[in-house]
């Protein structure tokens, strides 16, 4: 393959695997000699570019929309009919925690329900899912519930290099993120009501508003969660209209 800038100097590189190595910069290079499969895939100039060509994502998952608001108060009665989402760790397993959800026109709601009172939850939501970055972006939003802790209950925001530090989140805020947890037996079940003007990047559609997400449950050393840990490969969430 040849490597071209733009005053047209060109130099032969090697492919070892059919793999290109190549550090890139602010200046514009032109690749010539790409296999025709390959080619399909690039973008002509004038095109939006795509990242979504080369991310590998897990099966979207439909979110309804709520016949109505649910009241936040940790328990799940009108959460009756409501298909939870899949949660499996890497040997198929599947978790004994669900993890059910909807929206409305303001909140992007969650319903979770834990067989042991230990049980952690993590709900992952970015607003702007189409990117190739494996770091968290001003985009994405990571709610981690930790129910059995030394002060009880607690709601976090996680925090990141670009984010700062955790944030706790109190359960009553009338302008944030609204929570409520129950104990149920030997577990707990909890509500979320997410404003959707806390997601960053969130844009409407006539169809459906699209955004990507992960639910991870976690008891002692045992992980569940719906597709990939990284947020560029979030399953899509589509809010079904």
């Amino acid at each position: 393959m040849k490597i071209i800038d733009l005053m047209g100097r060109e130099r032969s590189v090697d492919t070892p695997g059919g793999k290109l190595n190549c550090k890139l910069n602010g200046s514009v290079i032109y690749v010539a000699g790409v296999s025709a499969e390959l080619e399909k895939k690039v973008a002509s100039p004038t095109a939006e570019l795509n990242p979504e060509l080369w991310a590998e994502r897990s099966d979207p998952v439909n979110i309804p929309r709520a016949k109505s608001a649910p009241v936040i108060d940790g328990k799940l009665d009108e959460w009756s009919g409501t298909k939870p989402i899949a949660l499996t760790n890497p040997s198929g397993s599947t978790a004994d925690a669900a993890a059910t959800l909807q929206w409305d026109d303001k909140y992007f709601y969650v319903a979770l329900k834990s067989p042991s009172k230990s049980g952690l939850f993590k709900v992952g939501l970015s607003g702007m899912p189409s990117r190739q970055q494996n770091t968290p972006s001003l985009y994405d939003r990571v709610i981690a519930i930790q129910p059995d802790t030394a002060a009880g209950a607690k709601v976090t925001l996680e925090g990141s290099a670009i984010l700062g530090k955790p944030l706790e989140l109190g359960p009553k805020n009338p302008d944030g993120v609204r929570w409520a947890l129950t104990p149920d037996g030997q577990g707990w079940t909890g509500e979320l009501a997410i404003p959707l003007s806390f997601l960053k990047g969130l844009t409407n559609s006539d169809s459906a508003t699209r955004l990507s997400g992960r639910v991870l449950f976690q008891d002692g050393k045992s992980q569940f969660l719906n597709g990939d840990e990284f947020p560029r490969k979030w399953p899509f969430f589509v809010l079904q209209k």
